[in-house]
């Protein structure tokens, strides 16, 4: 599906997820496009982009979730 956001119109694709409901993810290629037009790093785009479509069309961004070393580091 395509959003108006605010960094512009973008591509999202969007998926149902066991426990999860709907999602959406922005696509790359767009986030890229953004990202280089705007001068800024892609991820941060992509997180403003999911934020903005998620608030337009109430689904959910599927965010990566953090790995076991991100949440429990060891001593």
């Amino acid at each position: 599906m395509e959003v108006a956001t605010s960094l512009g119109t973008a591509r999202f694709k969007t998926a149902c997820l066991p426990g999860t409901g709907r999602v959406l993810r922005v696509e790359s290629d767009d986030a890229a496009r953004i990202a280089a037009e705007r001068g800024m790093p892609v991820s941060e785009a992509a997180a403003i982009l999911e934020d903005d479509a998620s608030r337009a069309t109430g689904v959910q961004p599927m965010r990566q979730r953090p790995s076991a070393e991100d949440t429990n580091p060891s001593d």
